[in-house]
């Protein structure tokens, strides 16, 4: 087969696909950079989606868990929470004899040693209950929502009475006693 040669007898350029290849390049760059940028941004955008609900669900069941006030101060909607008392040793009577105020920082720090064990059996040592302690102010239907804890109430003999207000027959409860 004869090539055909232009009428000067020179040869005709061939064609390059350089200029091509070299805009197909730049174009699959920046469609690739484009797709990376994207990808990076909706991964961002999910990940913060994912961190403002799990904040919110997390907000929400602190506000429906939590104590919700009353102007009057007491609490509503709070479910009765009970405290765990350290339990009563069957150890034989101990005495325990009052501490000079010389001695008592001496005494705290020997009490407070092994994770206060002697201050854990001096306490089971009480015996338990009040025999001649009374609870029938802090067991009035009106005085129970003031009792935080239904184990946990003031002694009718030793109870802080508040200035009542009139009108109001339980306003000078509070769930406080006085100690000596």
């Amino acid at each position: 087969f004869a090539e055909a040669l232009p009428p000067n007898g020179t040869e005709l350029p061939k064609p390059t696909t350089t200029t091509n290849s070299t805009e197909e390049n730049s174009l699959h760059k920046d469609l690739l950079t484009s797709m990376l940028i994207l990808l990076l941004v909706f991964i961002i955008f999910i990940l913060l989606a994912g961190y403002f609900f799990r904040f919110r669900r997390h907000r929400k069941a602190v506000v429906n868990s939590g104590d919700k006030k009353m102007p009057n101060g007491i609490l509503e909607e709070q479910e009765q929470q009970r405290v765990m008392l350290l339990g009563r040793s069957p150890s034989g009577p101990k005495k325990y004899f009052p501490i000079p105020v010389e001695n008592l920082e001496e005494e705290i720090r020997m009490r407070s040693a092994d994770e206060g064990k002697l201050f854990r059996e001096e306490f089971n040592s009480l015996t338990p209950g009040y025999v001649q302690g009374t609870f029938e102010m802090a067991n009035k239907e009106e005085n129970r929502e003031k009792n935080r804890y239904p184990n946990i109430l003031p002694y009718d003999h030793s109870r802080v009475i508040l200035t009542q207000i009139d009108g109001v027959s339980s306003s000078d409860y509070v769930n406080a006693s006085y100690i000596d």
